[in-house]
């Protein structure tokens, strides 16, 4: 009897259980609906947007038209434990955000999003549009009702142009006298080594924060030439009186090598100090030991107005080169040395020839500066009439060198000039005759990479 009772018992609850669950007829499906306590966003993805253009019509006139952009090309970080979603990389300037919409908005549970005049939660579909001049707040319900979660959802623009190039000019007034120049840019802090009307040698120094404010030592070494100072290895060299000398700060110098066979300091490496003796290239690794470099063309040596960088290798870290310009018989020549770093291979000065198909070889010289900017080597000159010449730049090793890359500042009425780039991105060009100083950086090189969803692989 028992058992009867327990069977009938499980027969009337699959018969309830049909009745209410199954489907009406054959042609008819009922579903059943789930409830949970989730409530999450898992992934954002932005739909087309508008953008403002603008251009200058054939009279001059200022017009604009509206183009759309593929906002998916701009991915969305959802940080869960800030309870923020934000594009990592900004949408381009003029993006028409009050107007934007989601091609993607998946979440487990009801989306709401506060509505900006009422301040009460609305519901949300990717159908809808959305004003984001301003962050919004999403609130995902969960369905049963139990449990919400907010999140701050920004979609993040551009306030600049990516690539414009922006000066700003400061006075100072105590560089107006100064003569060969040479300027160094490191941890916050410029230096520049100067001859003043009298011919002594200068060390200023100056706050990148405050670049109009320079402080002023004499050095107690007469420096024949302070556009030849080398920075290598956490000191300055400078050939002067005595020989090679050597200095920490830039105003108390020592002789290192008073019988070294060089009479001008040419580049600086990682691992080695270089110069140029009455019969060709030297290397030192501390300054006072120098072994002798072959070159392939002893005919074309630099001369004069003499400037070089170190370019780092973009394959290997334990190799870099040292690009070095001059002139010789009034004409520019270009010069390049690879060094291994870890002294396994030793490799000869290499002349690069004047060939008549590169229309952009180096051009001629006056009192270059030479750096690193942007992945590439950027050459500053002085033009003939005192305004500064177009800045050269170059991404092959010294081969080619074209203009119109950057803008430039305008300078006009100097008489020396000396120029740098530094840790910030920026480009520093110290002028005298007018005693200025130029700060231009490219836009984007200031912009902050904030660290998204693939920036870091994960702990293993």
């Amino acid at each position: 009897m028992k058992h009867f009772l327990t069977a009938t018992a499980a027969l009337l609850f699959a018969i309830l259980t049909s009745t209410l669950f199954s489907c009406k007829s054959d042609d008819e499906v009922t579903e059943t609906v789930t409830f949970s306590n989730d409530c999450i966003v898992t992934g954002v993805t932005l739909g087309n947007l508008p953008r403002e253009m603008h251009t200058t019509g054939y009279f001059g006139q200022d017009s604009a038209y509206v183009v759309s952009i593929n906002g998916s090309y701009y991915p969305f970080h959802v940080d869960q434990i800030n309870n923020r979603i934000f594009n990592t990389d900004s949408l381009p300037l003029r993006t028409i955000v009050s107007k934007t919409v989601f091609s993607a908005f998946n979440a487990r549970g009801n989306i709401l999003v506060r509505d900006l005049g009422t301040g009460s939660n609305v519901a949300y579909t990717t159908a809808d549009t959305v004003d984001f001049s301003t962050d919004r707040l999403f609130t995902i319900v969960s369905t049963d009702g139990t449990a919400s979660r907010s999140y701050t959802v920004e979609v993040n623009v551009h306030k600049q142009e990516a690539d414009e190039f922006v000066w700003k000019q400061f006075a100072a007034t105590n560089l107006a006298a100064l003569s060969n120049m040479r300027l160094f840019a490191a941890s916050g802090t410029l230096t520049l080594f100067a001859h003043n009307s009298a011919g002594k040698t200068l060390c200023l120094k100056a706050s990148a924060a405050q670049p109009e404010a320079w402080e002023e030592h004499e050095a107690n070494a007469d420096i024949a030439d302070p556009r030849g100072i080398q920075r290598f290895k956490d000191a300055y060299y400078a050939i002067g009186n005595g020989g090679l000398l050597a200095s920490a700060d830039g105003i108390t110098w020592t002789v290192v090598a008073a019988d070294a066979p060089i009479n001008v300091l040419v580049a600086a490496g990682r691992t080695e100090l270089a110069g140029m003796g009455a019969d060709g290239f030297y290397s030192s690794a501390d300054g006072t030991v120098w072994t002798k470099v072959v070159d392939d063309a002893p005919n074309n040596l630099p001369k004069e107005s003499i400037a070089s960088v170190r370019v780092p290798s973009l394959v290997d870290e334990t190799y870099e080169s040292l690009l070095l310009l001059g002139q010789n018989g009034g004409a520019p020549v270009v010069w390049k040395r690879d060094i291994d770093c870890t002294g396994g291979e030793i490799f000869p000065w290499v002349y690069y020839p004047v060939t008549e198909e590169n229309i952009y070889g180096c051009p001629p010289l006056s009192l270059p500066s030479l750096f690193r900017y942007d992945g590439a080597s950027v050459l500053v000159d002085l033009t003939a009439d005192g305004s500064l010449a177009p800045l050269y730049v170059s991404r092959d090793n010294g081969r080619t060198w074209k203009t119109g890359v950057f803008a430039k500042p305008g300078i006009t009425g100097a008489t020396s000039i000396a120029a740098v780039s530094d840790e910030q991105n920026y480009i520093w060009v110290v002028c005298a005759g007018q005693g200025e100083v130029w700060r231009g950086r490219v836009n984007r090189l200031g912009w902050k990479n904030e660290p998204g969803a693939f920036n870091k692989m994960p702990a293993r």
